[in-house]
């Protein structure tokens, strides 16, 4: 916020600039978005994404929801693993700890996603085929 209300110090900017652990920025946003949309596009689940992400962009309650929704419809099809963290209820509160929970949701589905893509109904180790969970 304070970026944007233009408030924040030289320190806090460079800081910022560093790649300060924790702290979202643009990329982050694309390279999440843009992960939903390859899992979605395995799974032929119908999300909506955004991944035009720039500098001047700031996540808003809307797209934190839409988050949320494109992680349910994935999870529709594809639950994950048996220890894949379920989905949070809401991003309102961007800790570091429920972003790393929001990626490795999807890191467990892409990963059982492209193991049905590659190894389903294909003749593995002792010639039984390998179904995936999805």
């Amino acid at each position: 916020m304070k970026a944007k209300a233009g408030t924040w110090t030289e320190k806090e900017q460079a800081e910022w600039a560093a790649g300060m652990k924790g702290a979202l920025s643009y990329m982050d946003y694309n390279r999440i978005e843009s992960g939903i949309q390859e899992i979605a596009s395995i799974l032929n689940a119908s999300v909506s994404v955004k991944t035009d992400w720039d500098v001047n962009g700031y996540l808003t309650v809307s797209d934190a929801s839409r988050w949320l929704s494109n992680i349910k419809a994935i999870r529709s099809l594809c639950s994950g693993k048996n220890d894949t963290p379920e989905t949070p209820a809401t991003l309102n509160y961007l800790h570091y700890m429920i972003i790393n929970q929001v990626e490795e949701i999807l890191l467990d589905i892409e990963t059982i996603a492209n193991n049905h893509l590659i190894y389903c109904s294909e003749p593995v180790c002792g010639g039984e085929p390998y179904y995936a969970l999805c």
